[in-house]
């Protein structure tokens, strides 16, 4: 039986997931940075952001983020945010967003499914694959295609040969898969692309 995506993650709702993606970037440059100088992990993240993020830590965000988009606060009211983050969570086919409570905190912390794509350089292959490519394409000539683009991965090293084809099994190798594969080779992005595309342009050039 298909697996159906009748919804689409709307501007809200890619908003609430990127504000959250972006706090766990901070957090990973913050403990590299804190490596380097030999400051503690916890010393050098911001409270909360490498485990995810309470829904008032959320809110806070997004109105910072609608302040930096020159935006009005029109829908950013803390009961609306908590109205989304509780629909991301019960989102179908497959969450969106997953709480867990923190060691010693009574606080509820958000952060992203680990079954969803979270790397901006996958994000833009996938979008690449739904959008550039007209059809089923042969895995290896896409991946040359995506090779073609010379995209970087957040350290600035190459998004290589090998890491393609990683994130290609990744996104073909879950429940709810981004990516099809026929018996021939040919691949082809699942509907769950466009459902979470919104999302996926956030992070594919964060």
């Amino acid at each position: 039986m298909p697996i159906s995506y009748d919804n689409k993650v709307t501007e809200p709702q890619a908003l609430v997931l990127f504000v959250i993606w972006q706090a766990k970037q901070r957090a990973k440059k913050a403990k590299i940075a804190g490596k380097t100088r030999g400051a503690s992990p916890a010393s050098s993240a911001p409270a909360g952001s490498s485990d995810g993020l309470t829904n008032v830590q959320i809110h806070e965000a997004i109105e910072a983020e609608y302040t930096r988009l020159g935006k009005g606060k029109k829908g950013t009211s803390f009961a609306n945010i908590k109205k989304i983050i509780e629909t991301l969570e019960e989102w179908r086919p497959t969450p969106l967003l997953d709480a867990a409570a923190r060691e010693g905190k009574a606080s509820i912390v958000y952060r992203l499914s680990k079954d969803m794509v979270r790397w901006a350089t996958t994000a833009a292959m996938l979008l690449q694959l739904e959008t550039d490519i007209d059809g089923p394409i042969l895995r290896p000539g896409f991946v040359q295609l995506v090779l073609d683009r010379e995209m970087k991965n957040p350290d600035g090293t190459e998004f290589s040969r090998d890491q393609i084809e990683q994130a290609l099994d990744f996104c073909g190798d879950m429940a709810f898969p981004y990516v099809s594969q026929d018996k021939n080779g040919f691949i082809t992005t699942t509907p769950r692309v466009d459902s979470e595309g919104r999302f996926l342009a956030l992070i594919q050039h964060p």
